[in-house]
């Protein structure tokens, strides 16, 4: 068996992940490749089923030595999530920063006021993580 896949977003995390715990054979697909080979096909119109079998016709292309069991870098993986979640806390403080400058009733910037320092204290406590990780990666 072999699992052929495009690794964009949360899910393909877990399938890469599902198959080197289960010794499952993958190709994982560059999307640009996935990409241009639709195009060649002449396929514009993009959905799961034309998906599905766009990548079933690319089978034919992949060079045998490059199906493998998937490995998983699990320092790689804390990092990912810890960096996903610093950007998260990042767009959440900025966008919360513009929504204060907006307002006008005082008891109301207060309010955001306070989500805005957790906000900041979020992101610099992920940060801080960040950077104790690097430090000490077996943790």
């Amino acid at each position: 068996m072999v699992i052929i896949f495009e690794p964009t977003g949360v899910y393909s995390a877990y399938l890469k992940e599902f198959c080197a715990e289960n010794s499952i054979k993958a190709y994982i697909v560059n999307p640009k490749k996935s990409h241009n080979f639709t195009r060649t096909l002449g396929r514009r119109s993009k959905t799961d089923k034309i998906d599905a079998c766009t990548l079933y016709k690319f089978h034919k292309l992949i060079d045998l030595k490059d199906i493998k069991v998937p490995k998983v870098d699990q320092q790689a993986k804390v990092l990912s999530s810890y960096l996903t979640s610093y950007e998260f806390a990042l767009k959440q403080r900025i966008s919360l920063s513009h929504h204060l400058e907006s307002l006008r009733d005082k008891r109301l910037i207060a309010l955001m006021r306070k989500d805005l320092k957790r906000a900041k204290n979020l992101e610099d406590k992920i940060f801080d993580d960040i950077k104790e990780y690097g430090l000490h990666p077996s943790n």
